[in-house]
């Protein structure tokens, strides 16, 4: 049920997000599908993240009826040196800094619950050199409380694929009673030329 977007939005903008639709099969990954097609279509468009998040909300209520989805983004505005980190009932994200990993959690309730999903929304400054790494929770739940901000603190690597390989080769080695869908999204910001 995890689909996943990298796509740039503005001229200094860019998206990157999972939505993983409830459940498991066909219906969870169509349901995650869709939601993400409107989740590109809206920031494209340029809606905020409350037009977006309520629209969404509102198609996937009337379309799907008891299908809810859990719905991680951050938008980065590269020009002015800030993202947006959007969640729904989505696990722990992290700030990769120089110094430190900041871990973003949340307590929203996912798509489609209620007709007014609140998004829990993070505003924060990012610099040349910070990732973003965003995770399902079929990954985060193979992890402790601080072994996933652990892991990705003690890795060195500037590259966001081999820090997303990274973090995917740990969570597969770790053995859980019920399998889920495992996604790992990571970006980092380049200095600008």
């Amino acid at each position: 049920g995890d689909t996943h977007s990298f796509m740039k939005i503005g001229s200094d903008k860019f998206l990157m997000a999972i939505c993983d639709g409830m459940g498991s099969g066909r219906k969870a990954y169509e349901l995650s599908e869709k939601a993400m097609s409107l989740v590109e279509g809206f920031y494209k468009a340029g809606f905020d993240h409350t037009v977006t998040v309520d629209g969404i909300n509102r198609f996937l209520g009337i379309e799907e009826g008891e299908s809810f989805s859990a719905l991680d983004i951050a938008v980065c505005d590269l020009g002015k040196g800030r993202a947006d980190l959007v969640k729904l009932a989505a696990p722990r994200s992290f700030i990769k800094r120089s110094d430190c990993v900041e871990a973003v959690d949340s307590a929203s309730l996912p798509l489609g619950v209620i007709a007014d999903a609140k998004p829990f929304v993070l505003e924060t400054e990012i610099s040349a050199g910070d990732a973003i790494i965003i995770v399902s929770d079929g990954v985060s739940q193979r992890f402790g409380a601080e072994e996933l901000s652990a892991l990705i603190n003690k890795t060195p690597s500037v590259n966001p694929q081999l820090l997303a390989d990274t973090i995917m080769k740990q969570a597969l080695e770790k053995r859980v009673e019920f399998d889920d869908d495992m996604t790992v999204a990571v970006c980092r910001i380049f200095p600008a030329d």
